[in-house]
């Protein structure tokens, strides 16, 4: 859960929050002026006439920002994973998100692999429309407690992300 604050209400939302006065999530918006002059048009449509390539695109959040920007209008994806058309219920999610409208593609690569990525994206950038976003959604998982994560773990988590990334 969420609740949405304007600019004007920052010091209450702050306060709030402070006091542990709420549950789930408190979100301040940008005020309208600085909102239109950082993205003068949203990124989503400014994506709709390309393709969104999503790292991690085929479970988790990434498969749920697929389906997001496919109710959202975008009508190309571009699913990137280790797994790729292995993933267990792929065939299920590209159907899923063809009923929203959109055409998904599946790429099996290792994103922390350069030459293993550049592939992949010079597959996409061959068979789809202009890549107009990525969503980096891959991830190591290191299950457990906060507390109990020790460096070893952080790394071995944050390495795989990071060099993603770079990639």
């Amino acid at each position: 859960p969420l609740t949405l604050h304007a600019p004007a209400e920052a010091e209450g939302a702050f306060r709030t929050l402070q006091a542990g006065g709420h549950i789930g999530k408190l979100v301040l918006r940008p005020p309208a002026a600085a909102a239109e002059a950082i993205c003068p048009k949203p990124p989503i449509e400014l994506a709709k006439d390309g393709t969104v390539v999503i790292v991690g695109g085929t479970s988790g959040f990434g498969l749920a920002a697929a389906r997001h920007l496919a109710e959202a209008g975008v009508r190309h994806l571009a699913l990137l994973s280790r797994r790729g058309a292995e993933t267990p219920g792929v065939e299920a999610t590209l159907r899923d998100l063809a009923a929203l409208g959109a055409t998904a593609t599946v790429h099996g690569c290792d994103a922390t692999d350069p030459a293993s990525l550049s592939r992949a994206l010079d597959a996409v950038r061959a068979a789809t429309p202009p890549i107009r976003g990525v969503v980096h959604a891959a991830a190591v998982l290191e299950d457990g407690a906060a507390a109990a994560l020790d460096g070893r773990g952080a790394a071995r988590a944050l390495a795989a992300k990071l060099t993603a990334a770079e990639n």
